[in-house]
């Protein structure tokens, strides 16, 4: 049965509302078996803006769910997806003598949640959703195959709007978001700990707002999926990284050396042999794989042996998201079994993929499979190291 069969054939209802304040008469979002749509009763925005999808005059298809605190009874999911940033962003387009407005969820933890999608697996992504940002994510989200279990919260998510009739991406306009209360990021916390205890894989990423959730949930974070045995791939930098392996390890860990710049871990002026460094030490605090990416170049450090890739080099559309599908590859390739050599590749492949098109972490699996051997893999060697927070291999 396809991913779209098994998500028209569920009915899920939210327990709180992704937009009134705390106090307010409950919103239900709901999925109706047999209907064509999904619809918002209840307590809606204020302020005059109707209470239901349907009285906008807009309808979703019947593969759109509605959206819960809790993942669905019986549910399935691959691998869950932590993104404590979900945007709901605006893109002006050209088109013709006029312009094209399109509205897409987005955010690090959703276009890494759509590549994994892509590539085959049901993944459920955990994010705290509210506000009007929040009524267009929990409409828009399951329509890219994506499972959204939403955290309702007072605040309203973060959104943007960017210009590309120009060419280059201007942006218009950011709304951070809103800070999350304690008994939100309580809710958020268990929720992530639910559906990775039951996927048994879960990709980590970090804040892209203002809305930080601070160190020490990271470090719990790294304690409690390391304790249940999860499978962690990690796409984050800074102290969420150092935060999280001081609580735990993980199997994979994808940082860009844009971002190891920002931390002040590499210089900007650097060789390969400082990435390589700093992925030793990465990889020595628990990580057992560590990637380091760029745009001409990644290296992959294990135990054992330091790998050099070069993926070919395309004319860029949209150089963004290819990171996030570098991530999502990992994750595929990890959770498959793939040795050392093919993972790296076909990560490679898929960035390399993503910017040959429009659209984040959004590329098309056969091109991934047609450039996987396009890119160059080479084994340097070196001693193996065993850190302090080395695991053993499960």
């Amino acid at each position: 049965m396809s991913s779209a069969a098994r998500r028209s054939s569920w009915a899920l209802s939210a327990r709180r509302s992704a937009l009134g304040a705390a106090g307010d008469p409950a919103t239900e979002v709901s999925h109706w078996q047999g209907t064509d749509h999904t619809q918002i009763r209840g307590a809606g925005c204020g302020g005059g803006h109707p209470a239901s999808l349907e009285e906008t005059g807009f309808a979703m298809p019947s593969t759109t769910v509605g959206h819960s605190m809790e993942a669905p009874a019986g549910a399935e999911f691959d691998v869950g997806v932590f993104g404590p940033s979900l945007f709901t962003t605006v893109t002006i387009e050209p088109a013709g003598d006029g312009a094209a407005v399109h509205f897409h969820p987005g955010g690090q933890a959703f276009w890494i949640a759509r590549m994994l999608s892509h590539l085959g697996l049901r993944c459920a992504l955990v994010s705290p959703v509210g506000g009007e940002p929040g009524v267009v994510l929990s409409a828009l989200t399951p329509t890219w195959d994506v499972d959204l279990i939403a955290v309702p919260t007072t605040a309203d998510s973060p959104a943007y709007v960017h210009d590309r009739r120009n060419g280059a991406r201007r942006e218009v306009a950011t709304s951070p978001g809103g800070t999350l209360s304690r008994h939100e990021v309580d809710d958020l916390y268990g929720r992530i700990l639910e559906v990775a205890a039951a996927a048994r894989w879960c990709v980590v990423t970090g804040s892209m707002s203002g809305r930080a959730l601070g160190d020490d949930f990271y470090r719990r974070l790294g304690n409690d999926l390391s304790a249940l045995g999860v499978d962690v791939v990690g796409d984050l930098h800074g102290p969420e990284l150092d935060a999280y392996l001081d609580g735990g390890s993980m199997k994979v860990l994808k940082v860009s050396h844009e971002d190891l710049i920002e931390d002040g871990r590499l210089p900007a002026e650097h060789d390969m042999s400082d990435r390589v460094r700093i992925a030793t030490e990465l990889h020595e605090r628990g990580a057992r794989m560590v990637v380091v990416s760029a745009p001409t170049a990644a290296i992959l450090i294990d135990r054992d042996d330091v790998w050099h890739a070069k993926p070919p080099q395309l004319d860029p559309v949209d150089s963004r998201g290819a990171g996030d599908a570098m991530t999502a590859a990992l994750c595929v390739a990890a959770r498959r079994g793939d040795d050392v050599a093919r993972m790296l590749r076909f990560a490679c492949a898929a960035g390399a993929a993503t910017v040959a098109r429009r659209g984040l972490a959004n590329a098309d699996p056969d091109v991934i499979d047609a450039l996987t051997e396009a890119v160059e893999v080479d084994s340097a060697g070196r001693a193996p190291v065993s850190g302090r927070n080395q695991p053993p291999e499960r």
